[in-house]
Parts: C-alpha cells; sequence; structure tokens
C-alpha cells in the first residue's frame, strides 16, 4: 500500500468520524418519550417522538451505504469497477489514490470516483478509414456530414545521401529502438515511378494504454485530449521527414521510420501516467490515382527513352544503308571500269580518267578538287593523252 493510497483512506475516515462528531454535538437522546400522567399520577400512555439521534442514524447508515459506489450514474463514473480499469479516488478534484477492481468505498460528498479502462488504445488519425473523405473538394465547407478530411504529404524526388544527411536532423539520421536496434537512413533507392515527386495520403498509427491513473488524471484528463495531442505529434513528426525523401525512399526506410515515431511518441507523453506500446505508419496506400500518376511518370520515361532509342537506331539505320549504298555503286563501277579496260585494251589508271572525263561532259563541266585531287587528275588525263597518241 503506498503513501498515496493510505491518504485516502485516512482522509475518508476523518472526514466520517469528524462529520459525526459534529452532529452528535447537537442532536437528542436516540429515544424520547412522552407520557400522559392522570391524577393519581399513573402513567397512562407512552409514546416514541421525533428523535435528531434516530435520524442521524438512519442518515449515517444511508451515508456508508452509498459511499459504496454499487450504483451508476449518467456519466458513468460509478458502480463496480472492471477487470480491466482502474478507480482514482479524488478529493474535491485532486487525485489521492488508486483503487483496484471490486466495490469500490468513496466517501460521499468529500470524494469522487473516476474510472479508467486499463486496456491498450489503438488510435489512427486523421480517423478510421471508414469515415476519411478523399473526395475532390475546394474547401473544408464541401466535406460531408461525419467525415474528416485526409492527412496528405507531398514526397519529392530521391535524395543522395549527401543531401539526406543535410536535411535530416543529426540525431534522427541513426537511431536506436527499444531493443537496442540501429536504423540508419538508406539514400539509395531504385530509379523508377516511386523516385519521383507525388502527393500521398498517410494514416500514423498509435497503440497506448493508462499505466499510472493518478498522472492521467493531473496531465491530461482524458482518452480523447490524449488521443489529439499524439495526433498533432505525430502529424508534425511526418511532415518534418517525408518531404525530404520519394515515396520508394520512405518505403525502404519504413523501420526507421517507425523507430522515430515512437521515440518522438514516447518523448511527448513523459509524464502523462501512459506507456506507448507502438507507434507506426501504416503501408503508404499506393491508390488508383497514385498509381495512375506513377505509371504515366514511368510510362513517359520509358516512352522517351524509347523513342531516343528509336531515333538512334534509325539514324544509325539510315548511315549504314548509305554506306551499304555507296560500297555497291564503287563496286559497280570498279568492275564496269575494270571491264571497260580489258576491252580497250588500256591501263586502269587510263580508263578512270575516261570515266571522269564522261562524268564532266554530263554535268555542267565544273568541279572542284583539291590539290591533291589536282595532281590525281593531271597525272590521269596525262596518261590518258599518251595511250591516244600512240
Amino acid at each position: 500500500m503506498n503513501n498515496l493510497t493510505k491518504t485516502g483512506i485516512i482522509l475518508s475516515i476523518g472526514v466520517f468520524i469528524a462529520l459525526v462528531t459534529l452532529l452528535l454535538t447537537f442532536i437528542e437522546p436516540i429515544v424520547l418519550h412522552k407520557a400522559t400522567i392522570d391524577a393519581d399520577k399513573n402513567v397512562i400512555s407512552e409514546a416514541l417522538t421525533f428523535s435528531w439521534a434516530l435520524v442521524w442514524v438512519f442518515a449515517s447508515i444511508a451515508y456508508i451505504v452509498f459511499s459504496f459506489r454499487w450504483y451508476k450514474d449518467k456519466d458513468g463514473k460509478n458502480g463496480f469497477i472492471e477487470a480491466n480499469e482502474i478507480g482514482v479516488r479524488t478529493f474535491f478534484g485532486k487525485p489521492t489514490d488508486e483503487l483496484s477492481s471490486g466495490l469500490p468505498f468513496v466517501p460521499f460528498g468529500f470524494f469522487q470516483l473516476e474510472k479508467l479502462s486499463v486496456v491498450v488504445q489503438q488510435q489512427q488519425f486523421p480517423g478510421e478509414s471508414r469515415n476519411i473523405y478523399s473526395g475532390e473538394m475546394k474547401d473544408l465547407t464541401e466535406l460531408p456530414e461525419n467525415k474528416v478530411p485526409p492527412f496528405k504529404v507531398t514526397f519529392r524526388n530521391s535524395v543522395t545521401e549527401a543531401e539526406a544527411v543535410k536535411l535530416l536532423h543529426e540525431d534522427e539520421h541513426s537511431v536506436t529502438d527499444e531493443n537496442g536496434e540501429i536504423f540508419t537512413f538508406i539514400a539509395s533507392a531504385p530509379k523508377d515511378g516511386l523516385a519521383r515527386r507525388v502527393t500521398a495520403e498517410l494514416v500514423p498509427v498509435v497503440r497506448w494504454k493508462i499505466i499510472d491513473g493518478i498522472k492521467f488524471i493531473r496531465n491530461i484528463y482524458s482518452i480523447n485530449e490524449a488521443n489529439r495531442q499524439l495526433e498533432d505529434e505525430l502529424f508534425s513528426v511526418l511532415v518534418r521527414l517525408l518531404p525530404n525523401m520519394s515515396v520508394g525512399q520512405a518505403i525502404q526506410n519504413f523501420r526507421w521510420i517507425n523507430t522515430i515515431l515512437k521515440k518522438q511518441a514516447t518523448n511527448r507523453t513523459e509524464g502523462w501516467g501512459i506507456k506507448i506500446e507502438g507507434a507506426f505508419l501504416k503501408m503508404i496506400p499506393l491508390n488508383h490515382d497514385l498509381n495512375s500518376a506513377i505509371s504515366l511518370a514511368s510510362e513517359a520515361e520509358f516512352q522517351g527513352r524509347g523513342e531516343r532509342e528509336l531515333l538512334e537506331q534509325r539514324g544509325a539505320g539510315t548511315a549504314k544503308a548509305a554506306e551499304d549504298l555507296e560500297r555497291k555503286t564503287l563496286e559497280g563501277r570498279a568492275a564496269g571500269l575494270k571491264k571497260l579496260a580489258k576491252d580497250l585494251g588500256i591501263e586502269g589508271d587510263v580508263a578512270i580518267a575516261q570515266f571522269v572525263a564522261g562524268q564532266l561532259a554530263e554535268g555542267d563541266g565544273t568541279i572542284i578538287l583539291g590539290a591533291e585531287g589536282l595532281s590525281q587528275l593531271a597525272g590521269l588525263g596525262a596518261a590518258l593523252l599518251n595511250k591516244q597518241s600512240n
């Protein structure tokens, strides 16, 4: 039995004794007789009249009975403390001690009973999947009734290791979980559609339970308020981390992200009297729209790459075809010149000279030659003239 429990019991007994003592000072005897005496001084009748002492006795019994909170009120604060609950006895709102399961004794009027569930609470944000509205809307006024807007984060293109060191906090680049396992941010990721800038809807989840009812009542008081503050904390962590990486990098570093989420949630709730069982991000929902965006980005990339390769192949094919045509043409001309030289009984260089002269005659008579080409043509012309003179 801890000191707070002792204090609560002593205060309860003290209040009860003080109240009884105070009232007994002003009351009559418990039994009050009233008699009628005749002329001979004989007692004719005797009756029990109203007695404050008797009222006090019955009132005290009723007070004690109702101080055992066996009944339930509209707020559900009274009644038996179930096995999955703890009770906190408060003195005018100030927690004094915890009560275990069973029938609680809480002096009526001076003390109040707060019952808290000790089962593990699991909450996903911003709400249950069926309550999240993912449709199109210009502003929150178009949000359907009983629906909540989704939590969205825009991812960037994949970052390098050097960029990650600059973007992330120094104590978050490598983190250690409660089991001593170390997780370091991994920058390397496949260069695919998941490495691009996209916007996704995220759903963080937290699991926690109350382990100290007195601290919980003093510092946070309600489960709804605890969930609200945990939601803000998880959102702030994700908004700070995820825009600094791509979707692919986030998926690759899921355990690293979840370790940071749990660590931040634990630090945020220190002193609340609760234990964070887990904090994690649900798998990024690659819904139809997000998949379509990623697929179109990848398709565009692959299509552009394919078109470039096709153009390169076409260019190479055209060059190859031109080269083959030129080679066939030269081979044909060479064969023709060889046959010409044989039929005329002249040398090959004379045949070439005659071919060049014929080409000039077919054209406009203009040809541009370099110095080397001119000397070669002159030599061929001289050989032809010499052969014709013979």
